[in-house]
């Protein structure tokens, strides 16, 4: 670090403030610590200044004066634990914003293992049961051990489902075996033919592709009306890409889906566009944000890539048009009487009718 400093060493128009936003006791930064001059507080060996939470702002300070500044200065950050997530950064000047990510989520590992699973049959008591999160929900073959190159080995997969899954996502998977007894799941690049083997579930990379959930319906014991708003345009929305941050923005939390974000930017006055974060998003703490933007400012307005981040999606105000909809009623069952055998049956009462009710069935 080389900025100016007077002849007090007291900071000039240039300088460096690090803000960590968690107090700690165990953090050298505390709230806010000013930095100038040539020498750190660790001087003259290395300094390392550590922010108590996950979050650490660098902001450099300086002025239009042609006065002299110095060199600048040279900063190097890094995450005690990079795994749990990717770390996101942010460089802001004046009104324009960038972003970059980096890093990878941990994802636990398959443990390779030189071994070749036994055809020996082992006595286990298996339910049978049907999956409403995979697409293919009758690939699998049950009892059945494929043989083959194993590629790996992971320990507690409660379920052949999330064995199934597990090689879906992993690239080279194209084959996998489940055992119940263990609750191994065993993922495999080549087919060398089958065996049977009791509380085994084998099958194809295919298997565990994952489906849309599809809404259930329940039975309630009262009639209930619900309007959903309908969007016009459907299609309208950019996956994988977001807006830059800008000033005067707003951040809704707990938003469900980007029609919800959508809309919201539909009705408020100065929003021109969206950015949600979606299940996938890099930051952890940032999913289902919703963040309506007074101003559209992307990366390729500072001749630079396009502003795109992993699960995030952007949109226009106009995504958020909606056409009306009909109240939607659900019908009900009629509720139980509480005395089921006061009826007399094939017995008329007499008297002066008060009104007379059509479309009643027995």
């Amino acid at each position: 670090m080389d900025i100016r400093t007077d002849s007090k060493q007291a900071c000039l128009s240039d300088y460096i403030i690090l803000e960590g936003p968690t107090q700690s006791p165990s953090s050298l930064i505390g709230p806010k610590k000013t930095l100038c001059g040539q020498t750190l507080p660790n001087y003259p060996a290395p300094s390392i200044l550590v922010s108590a939470g996950n979050v650490l702002k660098l902001k450099y300070h300086t002025d239009t004066s042609k006065s002299i500044k110095g060199s600048g200065f040279n900063a190097k950050v890094a995450a005690i634990n990079p795994t749990c997530n990717k770390m996101q950064f942010e460089y802001q000047y004046g009104e324009e914003t960038c972003n970059s990510t980096c890093g990878k989520p941990f994802e636990a590992p398959w443990t390779k293992s030189p071994r070749k699973l036994t055809t020996t049959p082992f006595t286990t008591t298996s339910t049978e049961s049907t999956t409403s999160h995979l697409a293919n929900k009758t690939c699998e073959e049950k009892d059945v051990l494929y043989e083959g190159n194993v590629l790996g080995i992971k320990k507690d997969i409660e379920t052949w489902e999330e064995c199934a899954n597990a090689c879906w996502k992993l690239d080279t998977c194209k084959y996998f075996s489940w055992t119940e007894g263990d609750k191994s799941c065993t993922a495999k690049d080549t087919f060398e033919g089958k065996s049977d083997q009791t509380g085994t579930v084998s099958g194809t990379k295919s298997c565990g592709e994952l489906a849309t959930t599809t809404p259930t319906t329940s039975t309630v014991s009262t009639p209930i009306t619900t309007t959903i708003p309908e969007l016009t345009n459907k299609t309208c929305y950019e996956k994988g890409m977001f807006y830059d941050y800008v000033k005067g923005q707003i951040d809704i939390k707990d938003i469900e889906s980007w029609e919800e974000c959508a809309i919201k930017c539909r009705l408020e006055p100065t929003c021109k566009g969206w950015n949600w974060a979606g299940p996938d998003y890099v930051e952890a703490t940032r999913i289902h944000f919703c963040s309506l933007k007074p101003k559209l400012v992307t990366g390729t307005e500072a001749n630079a890539l396009d502003s795109k981040i992993e699960g995030g999606i952007r949109g226009t105000k106009e995504c958020g048009e909606f056409v009306s909809t009909t109240p939607t009623t659900v019908s009900t069952t009629t509720r139980p009487l509480k005395n089921e055998t006061c009826q007399q049956i094939d017995t008329h009462h007499k008297g002066t009718p008060l009104k007379s009710i059509e479309g009643i069935d027995p």
